[in-house]
């Protein structure tokens, strides 16, 4: 008998086939002489320079992500601003944020090590990730060419979105493509290894919860700190409380209708919870818990599409992480907004569809009523919905079912059904904008487009020069990078109709007048994230059948974790938030108004003494009026110059506007919602009408009527 060896990339294996069983007098199974198996694949000697070369790679892209945690990104205007001298940036990284990155760089070496002792495939896995890891790194040489020349190579915006994209990248590939410890994202066989599915079950609903209880305590530590504007969140809380109250069916102000800013219904499911507990901080708790409650139907709307508990998870953990969720809790200290709670909402819908019984009209009516509550919130949830639906609706007609391979449910679901979906939207849409009140004000941010709705359609037509010069501000590309950048390194590239869906509603924020509408951290592109991780999820490989799912969700993950470094509100956050903090209170002093310090404690001890005497009728400053909701009538200083006319003629028994107050209370150093200019004319009326100082102190300044005690 022969046998026959044959060499393999400089080793020597034998050909099994060809060895001779031993001969005992009883039968005895033939051995092999390969190497032992590791993982499906042959094991080849490690050679030290590759661990060298890996573990000077992690090491520059530590360095990297260090680096950028030395410096400022503010989320407004997306400019970048160098405290240190570039090389030495690494040192100015948060202590959170610098051991996030340690997790992650350890996380890679430890993955890329068995990666490199498995299978040929996933050794060249191995080698692509490393690669594209480095080329992550790359902002660490602009660091060095900024050292030498400054102006030449400025810090920007772009460093952190390029680092975060290729380091997300390198994960799914790393993890996606021959990963031999991929198993392990998959259900444990019973008897079998892997890891516990409760385990995965507990991260999926405890990290949740962990980031609601941080963004409780953000809220409650920006409220103590008068770091929250009575715009947006106290105008809404106060429409909830005058309803409560009896004082006026979602009444903000006696001279305005009650959706003169936003159409939001919904807001009268909170009227309950008023009645139970009166007081501001409910929406602190509230709008976290929306959040959660939309991380843990995430988990069950990537099970259900066929994830396995660890994928889920996975997908669950991304969503919390994408720094657009954490910088809409303060949305740029204009607190909460209920547009936050159509989320939770319009995922539930989703994930009603995707039901077994997503064809019986039990589950279709859920999905209906969760759909029509999540549009109560706001009236760009009808949009939103309308677009899915005309975007599914032409899915449908084009027969392709490339997004819902495995949701044969929704297939069952017509082109027609989905338009009749589409066209009750559009006559929704139109009438509350008809009839609710706020076309004026919505149509005003788009002066520059035209004077009425028609003009403004038209507009790429009628006014091009002005409407692809809004569309191409530099401004734009860094909200949609940032925004879209953990859908497409999830696979969302995959799920073209949810793409066509996010189309329309982008590009009216992208030619809107209003700076927040471009930045991340305000709530505009809130109702659109549930339709990027929608088809971020829907187009990735079933999880049951390839490691591929393993890879995108944590390539998705990873790039949002990475950008929470620089761009969210996580404990593990930069400070991304400095320039409202300078417009508030200014530069001189970085103390002024911080919780626990001598001036807040004042402040906040005159306002509960004040709420005890009765109900009020109060005019404040932005920051002070937030801790005055649920009073009988509060109005913010800059916006009682703004109504003072309407004021005065709803108020025409009184001489002047200003005597239908009780209270004013007044920080003079606070120009957030009104200009100094305008706190100081507002003293001189207070002086001239007869109110009477009865408190000063810290540049806060409390003032009563003649008659009030």
């Amino acid at each position: 008998m022969e046998c026959r060896i044959e060499p393999i990339d400089g080793e020597l294996l034998m050909d099994e086939s060809l060895v001779p069983k031993k001969q005992t007098g009883t039968s005895q199974p033939h051995r092999s002489i390969t190497p032992p198996e590791n993982s499906g694949g042959f094991s080849r000697p490690r050679k030290p320079r590759f661990a060298a070369i890996r573990f000077a790679i992690v090491a520059l892209w530590l360095w990297t992500a260090a680096s950028q945690m030395g410096r400022i990104h503010l989320v407004y205007s997306y400019s970048t601003i160098a405290t240190l001298p570039s090389l030495l940036e690494p040192f100015g990284a948060s202590v959170l944020g610098l051991a996030g990155s340690v997790l992650l760089a350890v996380g890679y070496y430890v993955l890329a090590d068995r990666v490199g002792r498995g299978t040929r495939e996933s050794q060249q896995s191995f080698t692509r990730s490393d690669r594209i890891l480095l080329l992550a790194s790359t902002p660490s040489f602009l660091s060095i060419l900024r050292s030498i020349a400054p102006e030449v190579f400025p810090a920007t915006i772009w460093e952190p979105i390029w680092f975060s994209g290729w380091t997300g990248l390198a994960w799914c590939i790393l993890l996606g493509e021959g990963h031999p410890v991929r198993s392990q994202a998959s259900e444990a066989p019973a008897g079998g290894t892997g890891w516990n599915h409760r385990a995965w079950r507990y991260a999926a609903l405890g990290f949740p919860m962990a980031l609601c209880l941080w963004w409780s305590w953000q809220s409650e530590a920006a409220y103590q700190s008068f770091l929250l504007g009575f715009n947006d969140g106290g105008h809404f809380a106060q429409r909830v409380a005058n309803t409560a109250e009896g004082r006026g069916f979602l009444l903000e102000s006696p001279v305005l209708p009650p959706f003169w800013d936003h159409f939001n219904p919904g807001l009268l499911l909170f009227v309950p919870v008023w009645w139970i507990v009166p007081d501001i901080r409910i929406f602190f708790v509230a709008q976290p818990l929306a959040f959660a409650v939309s991380g843990w139907l995430i988990y069950g709307m990537a099970r259900r599409i066929g994830g396995t508990r660890g994928v889920s998870a996975i997908w669950s953990v991304a969503w919390m992480l994408h720094p657009s969720v954490g910088q809409m809790n303060l949305a740029y200290t204009y607190s909460w907004h209920p547009i936050v709670f159509a989320i939770p909402f319009l995922l539930g819908s989703m994930l009603l569809l995707l039901q077994p019984s997503a064809k019986s009209s039990f589950s279709r009516m859920g999905a209906i009523l969760c759909a029509i509550v999540a549009c109560s919130f706001e009236e760009g949830v009808i949009v939103v919905v309308g677009c899915f639906a005309a975007a599914m609706g032409l899915r449908a007609l084009w027969g392709r079912a490339s997004l819902f391979d495995r949701q044969k449910d929704v297939d069952q679901i017509r082109a027609w059904q989905w338009g009749c979906v589409w066209l009750v939207t559009v006559v929704c849409f139109l009438g509350v904008y008809r009839w609710s009140g706020l076309a004026p004000f919505q149509s005003a941010r788009f002066a520059r487009l035209g004077g009425t709705t028609f003009e403004i359609l038209l507009s790429p037509l009628w006014k091009p020069s002005e409407f692809f010069g809004l569309l191409g501000r530099p401004r734009n590309l860094p909200f949609l990078a940032i925004w879209l950048l953990p859908g497409l390194i999830g696979n969302g590239w995959r799920a073209p109709w949810t793409w066509l869906a996010m189309a329309p509603p982008f590009l009216v924020l992208l030619v809107w007048e209003h700076q927040p509408a471009q930045s991340i951290a305000f709530q505009y592109t809130a109702c659109m994230l549930p339709l990027l991780y929608f088809g971020s999820i829907a187009g990735a490989p079933d999880s049951r059948a390839t490691g591929e799912a393993t890879g995108w969700a944590t390539g998705a993950t990873v790039s949002a974790m990475v950008l929470s470094f620089y761009f969210g509100q996580l404990p593990w956050s930069q400070q991304t938030l400095l320039d409202v903090q300078a417009r508030t209170y200014g530069q001189e002093d970085a103390s002024l108004r911080q919780r626990g310090g001598e001036d807040s404690e004042w402040a906040l001890a005159q306002i509960e003494s004040l709420r005890a005497s009765g109900e009020l009728r109060v005019l404040a400053t932005g920051r002070v009026a937030m801790h005055f909701v649920g009073c009988r009538d509060l109005e913010t200083v800059g916006q009682f110059w703004q109504r003072r006319k309407d004021l005065a003629e709803h108020f025409s028994d009184l001489r002047d506007p200003v005597l239908a107050y009780d209270l004013v209370f007044l920080d003079r150093n606070e120009e957030f919602q009104q200009t100094r200019e305008e706190t100081a004319r507002l003293r001189e009326e207070l002086v001239k009408w007869g109110f009477r100082r009865v408190a000063s102190e810290h540049g806060f300044e409390v003032y009563r009527q003649g008659n009030s005690p």
